[in-house]
């Protein structure tokens, strides 16, 4: 047990997966055998300090930071990740890296605008009606940047 976690609800049951009305307790599962992802505490302000790190020479060099924010490609294809970051395409409006997870009744996304040193954290301890396929961690975080930003809402 950690102290002062917060504890994971779902409307969804943690079994069955079946949608109710009703507010589940998700049980304490042991997620250490999970160690790429779904295995990490965070508070949303930690998060946040951490995509403040990814925005400038610091944390990473310069040269670091232009790896992390370039899509691999080989001769046949480019992938959208990179080292285990989603990356806008090239040519992008606004250029973003992020990452997102969610386990049952818990989700998070972080979002990072290196040109607009903007830095968007969310986390829920829920998953809510209609939420287990991580809408809450992909679409908000854009909108909250479109409404930070004052941008137009891209469609993907």
């Amino acid at each position: 047990m950690i102290p002062n976690r917060s504890r994971r609800y779902s409307f969804y049951s943690p079994t069955t997966y079946a949608e109710s009305a009703e507010l589940f307790r998700v049980p304490d599962w042991d997620y250490s055998h999970n160690m790429a992802g779904g295995n990490m505490l965070s508070t949303a302000e930690d998060l946040a300090r951490f995509g403040n790190a990814l925005i400038r020479p610091g944390l990473l060099s310069q040269d670091s930071l232009n790896l992390l924010y370039t899509r691999p490609t080989t001769a046949r294809c480019e992938s959208p990740m990179s080292f285990g970051w989603f990356v806008s395409r090239p040519g992008a409006t606004h250029r973003e890296i992020h990452t997102t997870g969610s386990n049952v009744g818990v989700q998070a996304g972080l979002y990072v605008y290196p040109e607009e040193q903007l830095v968007v954290a969310i986390l829920s301890n829920t998953w809510g009606i209609g939420s287990r396929s991580a809408e809450m961690v992909t679409d908000l975080p854009q909108r909250i940047a479109a409404i930070c930003m004052g941008w137009q809402r891209e469609s993907h």
